[in-house]
């Protein structure tokens, strides 16, 4: 008599075919958190080009906070006196250190500039907006 069940054969396909799907997912999901993490430093960089903008006494410099960029994992935020006096915060945490240069490189108004190494590979990534223009500069991305 025969008795019904899978063979290990069968059994190693059906695992190997999960593995596979597993592994995809875990790096889709990776590359998802990147690209949020990215487009949270776009929106941050515009939100503080807004308010220098509007701001009645003219653009105040930033000093680049936190001090250290944060090498793969969030940092701790609290906001230098130039933050404080701007109003703007990424929140209690950021992965991205900012900072406010007044007047800017170029003979801009000002430029708004993060930096991150979201991976923590010693390899940073700079954005730059200036206060004349809505597009970001990458200055360098390594992520």
């Amino acid at each position: 008599m025969r008795s019904r069940g899978f063979t290990l054969l069968e059994l190693t396909a059906v695992l190997t075919i999960l593995g596979l799907l597993v592994a995809t997912g875990v790096h889709a999901y990776g590359l998802h958190l990147r690209s949020a993490e990215v487009n949270e430093v776009t929106l941050s960089l515009h939100g503080i080009a807004q308010l220098q903008r509007a701001r009645p006494g003219g653009p105040v410099a930033c000093a680049a906070t936190p001090a250290e960029v944060p090498r793969g994992v969030a940092a701790e935020w609290a906001p230098s006196p130039g933050f404080a006096t701007l109003g703007w915060s990424p929140g209690s945490h950021t992965r991205f250190q900012y900072e406010v240069l007044v007047p800017g490189p170029d003979g801009a108004a000002f430029v708004v500039r993060a930096r991150g190494d979201l991976d923590g590979d010693g390899d940073t990534s700079v954005y730059d907006l200036r206060a004349d223009s809505h597009d970001l500069k990458v200055v360098r991305a390594l992520e």
